[in-house]
């Protein structure tokens, strides 16, 4: 088979890309900033950034490729969305360039498709729009699979309205105003209907898809794995020793923060202390109101070395979401040897059997959180346990069991 895998930002595509390679079905891959020879941009940038950013710049490679394997479109337009998505006060810009980089690079990756005679494209969900329509009109032979990354955006409108409706939730609008503008939200509703198949990563994903006009036929569960683990033994936590609650990824609504927040403030700050590690708007009411709360810390976001340490000087992990597509940290924290608590949003509550290694809470029910919290606190002698269970199921979800699987079951090359 000759496959296209196509991102414009990154997520888990070299993973899918580098099991590809390996299966011998890869055409290309196809990006927009990538760290190859003679990508003089890239290059300047590393010079101009500082340690931990540039750090991050240089994992815009893939070792299992070769750069004639790559191919990159619309790098200018890649690079000003790297900086402005930096910048919370110009979203609406950002937002504009990235739909209009989307658009581009989508059409690129459908010519250089069709100009190649390739038999399936791989784009990602938000970007496949512009390839999936043009594929659609001019090679409809040309098979259509979108990797979904997270729940379809018409789907988390749906439970976003019933939150608003609840308690207000202005930052829910003010981080996602494009989902209440039609002319944003259409490509995305039309760019599942263009597909052939997906690639889900959980269940609450494929529910999803479905609420907005896939069939069950056309879904594929394929898991993601964890880019962080430890295999460091976790002993007894001592009776007077406050247990550390943790959290990773971006410290917005859609994550379940301000819930986070009120469970924890219901138990003494000498028992229980939680942690936020990600980038976070200081802005946000919920942010501001608490930013100094003993019971908190914000870390802001850290590189995976540092990330790794945090993991491992925590006892349990917290993922309050309203919607997520399967959220890597949860796997992450699991391999680390952390008991989680999360929602069925979160995609990880597929991971999760309760009372064995974590629970699983309803989203938007701090009350609900803060007593699987306090039963932490409460059973402390049961963390080293549940933890060494939640490393157990990890080790099944790593990215090479993942993507191993994807290729020992020729999922992709069964449906063409």
């Amino acid at each position: 088979m000759r496959i296209i895998v196509a991102h414009p930002g990154r997520q888990h595509s070299y993973r899918l890309a580098s099991a590809l390679k390996k299966s011998g079905d890869l055409l290309f891959y196809v990006t927009t900033v990538y760290d190859k020879k003679g990508a003089w941009l890239l290059s300047l940038a590393k010079r101009l950034l500082r340690a931990d950013n540039r750090k991050r710049a240089m994992r815009q490679h893939n070792p299992d490729l070769d750069d004639s394997e790559v191919k990159t479109f619309c790098t200018f337009g890649g690079f000003v969305e790297k900086l402005l998505v930096r910048f919370p006060r110009f979203r609406p810009l950002y937002d504009f360039v990235s739909e209009y980089n989307s658009k581009r690079f989508g059409i690129r990756v459908a010519k250089l498709a069709i100009r190649n005679k390739a038999d399936m494209v791989v784009c990602y969900d938000s970007n496949a729009w512009s390839c999936f329509s043009y594929l659609r009109r001019k090679a409809p032979q040309i098979k259509r699979v979108m990797d979904v990354s997270i729940a379809a955006r018409h789907y988390m409108r749906e439970i976003y309205n019933e939150e608003i409706s609840k308690r207000g939730a202005s930052e829910l609008i003010a981080n996602n105003q494009y989902m209440w503008h039609e002319k944003s939200m259409r490509p995305m509703l039309e760019e599942i209907l263009d597909t052939d198949y997906f690639l889900a990563a959980s269940n609450f994903v494929k529910d999803s898809l479905i609420f907005c006009g896939a069939k069950a036929e056309q879904i594929k569960i394929v898991p993601y794995g964890a880019n962080v683990a430890s295999d460091i033994e976790r002993g007894p936590v001592a009776n007077n020793e406050r247990i550390e609650f943790l959290f990773v990824g971006q410290v917005i609504y859609r994550k379940g923060i301000p819930y986070a927040i009120e469970a924890i403030k219901q138990i003494a700050p000498s028992k229980a202390h939680l942690t936020f590690t990600g980038t976070y708007n200081i802005s946000d009411s919920f942010i501001r109101d608490n930013i100094n709360d003993e019971h908190l810390s914000f870390t802001g976001q850290v590189t995976q070395d540092k990330l790794q340490k945090i993991y491992e000087k925590s006892h349990v992990f917290v993922l309050p979401s309203f919607a997520e597509g399967m959220a890597q940290v949860g796997i992450e924290a699991m391999a680390c040897g952390l008991p989680i608590i999360c929602t069925y949003n979160s995609g990880v509550a597929n991971l999760v059997v309760d009372g064995e290694n974590g629970f699983i809470i309803p989203p938007g029910d701090a009350d609900a959180l803060c007593q699987k919290m306090q039963w932490f606190v409460d059973n402390r002698d049961m963390i080293p346990e549940m933890g060494r269970n939640g490393r157990a199921t990890a080790s099944t979800y790593t990215w090479a069991v993942s993507y191993t699987h994807l290729r020992a079951h020729e999922t992709l090359r069964h449906l063409v």
